[in-house]
């Protein structure tokens, strides 16, 4: 997801994962999305973020316009 989700490299990817101890090749990182792309998408569709209607800035109320969630 790190590779896919977010603007890191292959080699950056497999430097973050020798932090946490995981030696793997940037080669090996960029064949990662095809091989487990689909399986991927279907954990990925499990959960869900939900996200309120009202935002917090540094602990303060922001108010906005948007109409409140039906629940």
């Amino acid at each position: 997801m790190l590779y896919v989700r977010y603007p890191l490299s292959t080699y950056q990817v497999s430097g973050l994962l020798e932090l946490f101890g995981i030696k793997v090749s940037p080669s090996s990182v960029g064949r990662w999305p095809q091989r487990f792309g689909e399986s991927a998408k279907k954990i990925a569709g499990r959960y869900t973020i939900k996200f309120s209607k009202v935002w917090h800035v540094d602990e303060k109320f922001v108010p906005h316009d948007r109409e409140p969630s039906k629940r």
